[in-house]
């Protein structure tokens, strides 16, 4: 009885091979995980959220707020918002000059972040703005001018360069009365001239009811501002599906 209690608490013998095999398998595992990380699909590109073009034209219904849009497929910047239904914003991309969808042949244009960018990215948010560009200019860009920096002209539209000291630094904000009363502000950030990226130039504006439009492209195109400005409009309104 003795003889099988000391057997019984004595630990079991295990082959010699059977910790290394342990350890490799342990070591392999490692490695696959820290080559998945480098070279596997990251998170955004997981769930959708990293910019992948595709050229399908399908129209996609989407619906921001209360304004409900047809967009196709190759109009849309991320996959996980190419899909039918309710939204809080959703990110768009054209092609200039006539404000196409992406196709195999913008492949090159769509990576380009020089000053003559073809590229214009659009969001659209549910909600209006804050504030309108009269308000967001004079309570915000108007006060942070350089004072010893008078205004100019630039193919139609007033500089105000912002002040050293304040949170926009090297920007310029550009602004222009427009017909029936509506007042435009495209702010725009300085070249990065060592690795020939253009500055991006951005106007937010009210889109009709209860809608917030935001519109990028590069400095380059700056002085087609009022062109650019109005081929956004008219693709917002060929997007956005009648009523009913």
């Amino acid at each position: 009885m003795t003889d099988d209690r000391r057997a019984a608490n004595e630990p079991e013998e295990r082959p010699g091979w059977l910790y290394p095999l342990i350890l490799l398998a342990i070591t392999a595992a490692i490695g696959a995980v820290i080559l998945y990380l480098y070279v596997g699909p990251g998170l955004d590109e997981l769930t959708g959220a990293a910019v992948r073009p595709t050229s399908e034209q399908a129209p996609i219904a989407v619906t921001l707020g209360a304004r409900r849009f047809a967009i196709p497929g190759n109009y849309i910047r991320l996959p996980a918002q190419r899909r039918a239904g309710a939204a809080s914003e959703i990110e768009l991309e054209a092609f200039l000059p006539d404000m196409h969808g992406y196709s195999e042949a913008d492949a090159e244009g769509q990576r380009d972040v020089s000053r003559h960018s073809p590229v214009v990215a659009l969001i659209l948010k549910a909600g209006a703005p804050d504030l309108s560009e009269r308000e967001r200019f004079e309570r915000i860009y108007q006060r942070n001018a350089d004072p010893l920096k008078p205004p100019y002209e630039y193919f139609g539209l007033t500089v105000f360069q912002m002040a050293e000291t304040s949170g926009y630094a090297a920007q310029h904000v550009f602004t222009r009365e427009l017909d029936g009363g509506e007042f435009a502000v495209v702010i725009c950030s300085p070249d990065d001239k060592d690795h020939d990226i253009g500055g991006l130039c951005m106007r937010e504006m009210a889109w009709g009811e209860g809608l917030t439009a935001i519109y990028s492209f590069r400095g380059g195109r700056l002085r087609d501002w009022k062109e650019i400005d109005d081929a956004v409009k008219e693709l917002l309104a060929r997007l956005e599906a009648p009523p009913g």
